[in-house]
């Protein structure tokens, strides 16, 4: 039930109850502490199994993926480790338990695979998707140099007709993903959920998950080197157009529209553009644990890249690399 912690398990309770075989127990102690961050790891395990009410949740078999994520915090204090881990051992308060209506399930079983871009759309975009198969983007996944697959993501339509036309499209294409909610504009957060979810349960060989939307233009061989520029540095970040300092728009007949009742602060957190951003695979499974346990508000970018990045220690960057037009307007 616990396989990810029994290693860790063991250091700690050897360090703290050593038996018979001490030397072996402090020599698994030892390597799980070569680094401040895996020692700090130990001493919050330690605290956190003593208490036998914390229901382990994600952590029962990814406590390792905690290494990467603590090992970027080291100039943190403890106190901001034992808050991702509390946090993730948290109950889920947001299921995102949609039923798959197309699921290309094996798009990343086959050969080494580099970069997923996952594109949300509107269902009945077939033209917008059409010209991104046939554009850059098709090219760039044909080449197969660069290792990556292409998938589009959308909800349920309004009407059947609709959806008998995605139905054909991806019998065609296999590169439709589509979930039972309904497709608007105030469930953009189930969308955005939605390819966190698809990328952490079915492409966890991926390197790294570039998500934009179907009709902005990006220089896409530059994105990627910004991915791998990034993480060069860090295990764990968001890497997209970052926004500091805005306010909630309160004019309730405007689009992007927020009651104070959702949200209540004067200001937004800092966060990224969701039009075009970037995360290694390890951000991606956080994001999608993070996205389960926080209160919801609709702004999928606030939400994702906002809220629930800092709860998994997740870095926001931005680049210049991730400029995207839409419109024929340089995105701000």
């Amino acid at each position: 039930m616990l396989a990810g912690l029994t290693l860790l398990l063991v250091c700690v309770v050897w360090y703290v109850y050593p038996g018979s075989d001490q030397d072996s127990g402090l020599q698994i102690l030892q390597i799980q502490s070569r680094s401040p961050s895996r020692r700090d790891l130990v001493v919050i395990l330690n605290h956190f199994i003593k208490d036998s009410g914390k229901n382990f949740g994600f952590l029962g078999d990814n406590v390792d993926k905690l290494f990467p994520v603590f090992e970027q915090l080291d100039n943190d204090t403890l106190v901001v480790k034992q808050t991702i881990v509390s946090f993730l051992a948290q109950p889920i308060i947001n299921d995102h338990a949609f039923t798959y209506l197309h699921n290309p399930h094996r798009a990343c079983a086959s050969g080494d695979l580099d970069i997923l871009f996952v594109i949300p759309s509107s269902p009945d975009n077939f033209e917008k998707r059409s010209i991104l198969r046939t554009g850059n983007y098709g090219e760039y996944v044909q080449n197969v140099d660069n290792k990556a697959k292409l998938l589009f993501f959308i909800g349920k339509p309004s009407t059947m007709e609709i959806q008998n036309k995605i139905d054909i499209e991806s019998n065609t294409y296999n590169d439709i993903v589509q979930e039972s909610f309904d497709d608007i504009y105030k469930n953009i957060r189930y969308k955005a959920v939605s390819m966190l979810k698809w990328a952490s349960t079915f492409c966890q060989q991926t390197s790294y998950v570039i998500r934009n939307d179907d009709d902005i233009q990006v220089d896409l061989s530059a994105v990627v080197k910004a991915m791998k520029r990034s993480h060069s540095k860090y295990a764990n970040f968001v890497l997209g157009r970052v926004r500091l300092n805005d306010v909630p728009c309160r004019n309730a007949s405007a689009k992007p529209y927020l009651s104070k009742k959702d949200y209540p602060d004067a200001h937004l957190p800092p966060f990224a553009l969701g039009g075009l951003l970037g995360y290694p695979i390890l951000t991606v499974e956080l994001l999608y644990q993070a996205a389960l346990r926080v209160k919801p508000i609709w702004l999928d970018d606030v939400f994702i890249t906002g809220m629930c990045a800092p709860k998994v220690g997740a870095k926001l960057l931005s680049d210049p690399a991730m400029m995207f037009t839409h419109n024929g307007k340089i995105a701000e």
